[in-house]
C-alpha cells in the first residue's frame, strides 16, 4: 500500500458532535476525514465553509503561490 505524507495545517478544533464537543485536526487529511465521514449535516453553510477552507489548504500545500487570503 502506498503511504503519503500528511499535510500539516494550523491546528484547529472542529465542533463535530454538537455544541461544545470538539475534535482536533492537525492535517488536511484529518479535516477531510471529518468532512466526509463525521460531519452531521452536509446541507448547512458551515459544511460548505469548512469544505472550501479544506480545499484552500490542499491547494496551498501543493502550490504556496496560489494561497487564498482569508476572507
Amino acid at each position: 500500500m502506498t503511504r503519503y505524507a500528511l499535510t500539516p495545517i494550523e491546528p484547529l478544533e472542529v465542533e463535530i458532535n454538537g455544541a461544545g464537543q470538539y475534535a482536533p485536526a492537525e492535517t488536511v487529511e484529518e479535516m477531510i476525514k471529518f468532512l466526509t465521514s463525521q460531519w452531521p449535516d452536509k446541507s448547512k453553510p458551515a459544511f460548505h465553509s469548512a469544505l472550501a477552507r479544506s480545499i484552500d489548504a490542499m491547494v496551498f500545500a501543493t502550490d504556496p503561490k496560489r494561497r487564498v487570503p482569508p476572507s
